[in-house]
């Protein structure tokens, strides 16, 4: 995905405008990204200063953080930035490579807890059962055995609600 930056650094007043789908993306990550990835976006050129705005969008496999069931979550992602032309054409000459930088966002942005649904409840933390699939008596056990079993009833006998 490279755009060659050179006709904009001779005129301050052009925008380049992109819409390319990007392919190929790996993560070492727990998601997966299904491809492709849509970036539309614009480049312009000002005060000595690239800058660009980029609209990102893909669909990742993940898992959801209560229950660890795979699941699918869309992500939309708008970049907003600007670089020193001289450090873009030291770093990339006149075609400005933007498939490192999307990849990079793209791990900066990924949600950190994705979920199944909002009404997910999770696992069991006594017996690890998916409690969406199944219900467990764990919970009513771990109270009935447990040493802070006096405490369950400690608000409404204190009178404080």
């Amino acid at each position: 995905m490279k755009i060659n930056i050179a006709e904009l650094i001779k005129n301050d007043s052009k925008h380049i405008a992109f819409d390319q789908q990007c392919e190929g993306f790996v993560s070492e990550y727990d998601y997966s990204i299904r491809t492709p990835i849509t970036v539309t976006g614009e480049l312009w050129y000002e005060n000595n200063i690239l800058k660009f705005f980029m609209h990102v969008s893909y669909i990742a496999d993940t898992v959801c953080a209560r229950c660890l069931e795979p699941c699918v979550t869309e992500v939309s992602l708008d970049l907003e930035d600007d670089v020193l032309h001289e450090d873009v054409l030291e770093a990339y000459g006149a075609d400005f490579d933007i498939k490192e930088l999307v990849r990079d966002q793209i791990i900066l942005n990924m949600p950190l807890r994705v979920l199944c649904s909002e009404e997910c409840k999770g696992l069991c933390s006594i017996c690890g059962c998916n409690l969406n699939n199944q219900t467990c008596d764990c919970m009513s056990e771990q109270y009935s055995n447990s040493q802070f079993a006096a405490l369950q009833d400690w608000q409404s006998k204190s009178g404080k609600e």
